[in-house]
């Protein structure tokens, strides 16, 4: 499946809010976690989707986070539970959505994408992450159980920070900012493997050829996926939905702004970085080759007097004056030892060899 654009053949002639799945099944089931906390509890569980409901204990915030997104039942299910829009839902079920962020009068929905890079093959892996946020609600819709939130986890299970005395625009902001941290470390990551290529680069070869190439293409995929996050920063910040508190609004959200510029700069830096290794490494090898013609050009620039004298004395007139000479032989190898010796030291002195 390709990685910057999939397929989308399922999708063809069907109407808008059609509920499709469109990416990989990552898992075998779609797993339910429900946790239900305030500022002095929290529970958490496993559970199915009938098990799962609208209703709240008053006094509480509910987190749904559903890992796996194939089963379009249990999707469409939930959408029906908390009254979320077929379009949103179909955004959601497709994997290959751009990071977008968009509300209507009860819900503020955010689609953005899990980055990581695996160390072994140096390819940087996406994973949809969605989020639909609710007065006492957020459910986060995940393509497979995943480790990504587990710092944020740690404080929530042990009552650090402001997550347990705060709403879901504040669970939003902070799932939002788990991610970008994940982009930042995971940019740097790579770019002390693209640093490291630097070295090798005065000995080009196709091996280096291709790891660049490769460097190129997995910042473009960075790229892709990090640059749509700074219009749904933008949109995040100057909503009016009254479900974003004004703390949230005016010291947390221009915070997570600023990180997505960081990334989108560290991005941008190491985009421009490999794109010079690549002029680098292509004038290295267009220098190897002139040094190489350079070489040949003088061989044969010292050949062509020497070929003329050959040619001379090898033609098949009776009467060639030098013929007949005793020494005449050796006068000739003479004549071209001493012009190939003047050229070699007039190409010396000019710099050209």
């Amino acid at each position: 499946m390709a990685r910057f654009l999939k397929n989308r053949e399922k999708t063809r002639g069907q109407s808008p809010g059609s509920l499709i799945f469109q990416g990989e099944k990552k898992q075998e089931r779609v797993k339910i976690t429900l946790r239900t906390y305030n500022e002095t509890t929290l529970n958490e569980q496993e559970i199915s989707i009938d098990d799962l409901n609208g209703e709240f204990v008053p006094g509480t915030i509910k987190w749904i986070n559903v890992d796996g997104l194939h089963d379009i039942n249990v999707i469409k299910k939930i959408g029906e539970i908390f009254n979320v829009s077929t379009l949103a839902l179909e955004d959601i079920l497709n994997t290959d959505q751009r990071p977008r962020y968009f509300e209507d009068e009860h819900q503020l929905i955010v689609i953005m994408k899990a980055l990581l890079l695996n160390k072994e093959t140096e390819l940087v892996e996406a994973e949809q992450v969605s989020f639909v946020v609710g007065k006492d609600y957020l459910i986060s819709f995940q393509e497979k159980s995943t480790m990504i939130f587990d710092d944020l986890l740690y404080r929530l299970r042990n009552g650090r920070g402001r997550i347990r005395k705060s709403g879901t625009d504040y669970l939003a902001y902070a799932l939002m900012d788990t991610l970008v941290d994940s982009y930042i470390l995971n940019i740097e990551a790579y770019g002390r493997i693209i640093e490291d290529y630097e070295k090798e680069l005065l000995h080009p070869t196709q091996k280096l050829s291709e790891a660049i190439f490769k460097h190129k293409t997995e910042i473009a995929f960075f790229r892709k996926n990090i640059r749509p996050l700074k219009e749904v920063t933008n949109r995040f910040q100057k909503s009016e939905s009254g479900l974003i508190k004004k703390a949230t609004r005016q010291h947390y959200i221009p915070d997570l702004d600023d990180l997505v510029t960081q990334a989108l700069d560290a991005v941008e830096i190491y985009y421009t970085m490999v794109a010079d290794q690549l002029n680098i490494y292509n004038t290295n090898v267009t220098n190897r080759a002139n040094d190489v013609m350079k070489v040949l050009t003088i061989f044969a620039a010292i050949f062509i007097p020497l070929t003329f004298i050959a040619g001379v004395y090898g033609t098949n007139f009776k009467y060639v004056p030098e013929l007949g000479y005793k020494y005449g032989y050796f006068g000739m190898w003479g004549v071209m030892i001493l012009v190939a010796g003047v050229m070699l030291i007039y190409f010396k002195r000019k710099g050209w060899l």
